[in-house]
């Protein structure tokens, strides 16, 4: 099944393609290209130059109940490899019907496991992460930043700001859209307060979820975020083709046929009345309607 919705200007980004080399990894295709760096036994977010992200980026932060906080490279990074990924045509999610490639990280400190991927598919103007999170005992756990991404606004010539004044508002500016998925995020800009200038020389961009709970053994928990780019005067346009994509389901016409007017339209005739209006009772609050919209009434009413 074609995309109805696609990124709206000319080129596309057709396949997405993996380079790997000792220690870098690069995730592109004809928009955009991700690199990422094992630099000291750390795995970093090393920039996306058409996004104008910097290097030298940590994959994300982690704050425990008792306050204590880790990023990943403070973490043991176990293993590193590379993900053919393999779309299905009958997918019900739009994206995962194109095929795609990935990188895949698996970080452990202390009792903690994290999964990290990078996901790159076929079309895609935007990259994704995701974490698992998992323990082997029960642990309180007060937050995690999933997305931590510095924006070069001099060479980008614009600033992302937040769109939205609710929880799960995205980050945009004029070249680039960001955000966690998940309406429970919290994504923010920080501007370094030094710089006075119109366009600040560089933003941190990061996307917050807030816990204040205890990760369960065996149940762990799943976050993923975005950042992509938008098309030259289509913002609109160029995140709806992401959400077309990546939502539950795709949008697509969806007859409803609401039932509940036809079936109950002569109530009050129930068994309790004897069909019979009781001017006493104007509300009919004494009438017995146990046999009203029964299953079998249901079933008449829609083979007539």
């Amino acid at each position: 099944m074609a995309q109805q919705v696609i990124f709206p200007q000319e080129v596309q980004a057709n396949k997405a393609q993996l380079e790997s080399n000792t220690n870098k990894w690069i995730l592109k295709n004809s928009l955009l290209t991700a690199k990422f760096a094992k630099v000291d036994g750390k795995l970093i977010f090393n920039g996306c130059k058409e996004m104008n992200l910097k290097p030298g980026t940590e994959l994300f932060k982690v704050v425990l109940g008792n306050g204590n906080n880790f990023t990943s490279s403070d973490m043991e990074l176990v293993s590193i490899e590379t993900e053919e990924l393999v779309g299905n045509k009958n997918a019900v999610k739009g994206s995962d019907r194109f095929d795609g490639k990935g990188l895949k990280a698996v970080l452990k400190k202390d009792k903690l496991h994290i999964v990290w991927h990078a996901v790159l598919r076929d079309g895609s103007h935007y990259l994704r992460t995701t974490l698992d999170v998992a323990t082997e005992e029960d642990v309180a756990m007060q937050s995690i930043t999933p997305m931590i991404y510095y924006v070069d606004c001099k060479k980008a010539k614009t600033t992302p700001m937040v769109v939205g004044n609710t929880r799960g508002a995205i980050l945009a500016s004029n070249k680039i859209f960001a955000g966690l998925e998940t309406p429970m995020g919290v994504n923010s800009v920080e501007v370094n307060t030094k710089d006075n200038k119109e366009i600040p020389a560089e933003v941190a961009m990061q996307g917050y979820w807030r816990r204040n709970t205890t990760l369960k053994k065996n149940q762990p928990w799943e976050v993923s975020t975005v950042v992509g780019l938008i098309a030259p005067g289509q913002a609109r346009r160029s995140f709806l083709a992401y959400s077309e994509r990546e939502r539950a389901v795709p949008w697509r016409a969806f007859p409803l046929y609401n039932s509940w007017y036809e079936l109950n339209i002569d109530r009050n005739n129930a068994v309790g009345n004897s069909g019979v209006y009781d001017a006493s009772d104007p509300n009919n609050t004494k009438g017995d309607y146990t046999e009203n919209m029964t299953s079998t009434q249901c079933v008449d009413v829609v083979k007539h």
